[in-house]
């Protein structure tokens, strides 16, 4: 049986989180632990979620929040090694979804993580569904090697353990961390059937400024050497006795 952990990514998300959470019971693989990490959600989100079967509650203060860190977070708490990131925004495409990914990841022994590409949600904005459309050529392509997105996708915590998520960089922790698998000659493949639809509602102004910090962060990420180190403090001592992150854990 594939051990797996899904690890959930929010904040003030009550309102599609509900989506994602049913969502994710309803797949046709039943067995997962499920890690919900929460930065300081003030909108009922902790409430909401006593109602599924969480086995982990990772709270970050807005003062210690890092894109990097809340993934490291919940790949450090996970008991398997299969890790299944996502956000409390996302929805899966269909009920086999979980089970698809997975089949993809296990497939060989050198695929490091799977990925989706994210598909705007009803809710999104025209700019943002016209930027699904115009890549859509590419997009909708299954292929080995692409920087893998945290938005929805499943790593290898054996590898994980080998680098981790860089909590030097603001963002494209995803890209850098799969461009470092690629580098030890291990591959990252795209599966379509494990998309996700996923909208901020961002305007052209707001889409094209992200576009461009994101060209920036990666263009600064492809010159690192490889093989690279990363920097993550979850496993500092220190860390863990100065920090005021809290984690809780569940019978389920």
């Amino acid at each position: 049986m594939i051990k797996t952990s899904i690890i959930v990514r929010c904040k003030n998300e009550r309102r599609k989180l509900k989506d994602l959470l049913d969502s994710l019971c309803e797949q046709t693989k039943k067995k997962f632990e499920l890690i919900i990490i929460d930065n300081n959600s003030q909108d009922g989100t902790l409430d909401l979620i006593k109602s599924y079967p969480v086995a982990a509650l990772v709270q970050i203060p807005d003062s210690e929040f890092g894109h990097a860190l809340s993934c490291n977070l919940g790949a450090y708490i996970a008991k398997t090694n299969y890790l299944v990131f996502t956000n409390g925004h996302c929805l899966p495409i269909s009920k086999t979804w979980l089970a698809d990914g997975l089949s993809a990841l296990v497939a060989k022994d050198k695929i490091a993580a799977v990925d989706g590409h994210y598909c705007s949600g009803k809710d999104g904005s025209v700019w943002e569904k016209l930027e699904r459309i115009l890549g859509s050529r590419i997009l909708k392509k299954d292929g080995v090697n692409f920087p893998i997105t945290t938005t929805n996708a499943i790593i290898r915590k054996d590898l994980w353990k080998k680098y981790q998520f860089d909590e030097s960089l603001p963002e494209c922790e995803d890209y850098d961390w799969a461009r470092e698998m690629i580098s030890r000659g291990f591959q990252t493949i795209r599966n379509h059937q494990f998309n996700v639809y996923h909208s901020h509602n961002l305007g052209l102004v707001k889409i094209v400024k992200r576009q461009k910090k994101w060209t920036k962060i990666c263009n600064l990420i492809n010159q690192k050497k490889r093989p690279s180190t990363s920097l993550s403090r979850v496993f500092d001592k220190n860390f863990w006795k100065n920090t005021q992150i809290k984690i809780s854990r569940f019978e389920v």
